[in-house]
């Protein structure tokens, strides 16, 4: 009798780990081209120095930039579908430590929709962890565009711009995003250009004072 039930028991566990696995089906792995890795030019290990009229400096330091293999998951299976459909992406991160910037690459995909987007996610801090503008965008053959997501940046592109009596070409501003701001009265991020040739070339906040890349 103890020799059948411990069989039976077996049999169920092994039954259910067996419908555990099963009921992920992986349509995909998505994959980040060197054109939308190069998006963000960061290797992780640079310094990266910026300026405002007055003179103060900002340096974000100690950063890093690595690429992870992850899976995301329709979470909506029914009696009609107890399936879940799955993917695995490829996921870019880079963070600067001793400031505050943060940006994400990834492919995220609709399954409702079916259709295939990449992702570009902002933080940009004057202080650790504070006053942040905190944002997401899409990019899409070449540029970058607007997010319907919560959280999505308002995005301008300048044909060139001059910044601190340098030129730059193809920039974007960045504004708008979560609104992030953990304190009171912090002196918040206000807006962020950005070229994909050399990344964040300078920064304002609310109160004013704009920084540029030195």
């Amino acid at each position: 009798m103890y020799t059948a039930c411990l069989i039976f028991c077996l049999g169920y566990f092994i039954q259910c780990g067996k419908n555990s696995s099963d009921n992920k089906e992986i349509i995909g792995y998505f994959h980040l081209s060197d054109e939308e890795l190069n998006i963000c030019p960061y290797t992780g290990t640079e310094s990266l120095i910026f300026k405002d009229s007055t003179g103060d400096t900002i340096v974000y330091n100690n950063g890093h930039r690595s690429i992870s293999k992850e899976m995301n998951c329709d979470h909506s299976p029914s009696p009609d579908l107890p399936t879940s459909e799955c993917y695995y992406f490829d996921h870019t991160y880079i963070q600067y430590f001793d400031e505050g910037i943060l940006i994400d690459l990834y492919p995220e995909y609709n399954f409702t929709s079916k259709q295939l987007i990449k992702r570009f996610k902002l933080l940009v801090s004057v202080n650790p962890n504070i006053g942040a503008l905190y944002g997401i965008c899409d990019f899409d053959s070449g540029k970058f565009i607007p997010s319907n997501n919560y959280g999505g940046l308002n995005v301008d592109f300048f044909d060139s711009i001059n910044i601190s009596m340098r030129k730059y070409d193809s920039v974007y501003r960045f504004t708008g995003g979560y609104g992030h701001c953990c304190v009171a009265k912090a002196d918040t991020v206000d807006c962020v250009y950005y070229t994909i040739k050399e990344g964040i070339v300078g920064f304002q906040t609310q109160k004013g004072k704009f920084y540029y890349l030195k």
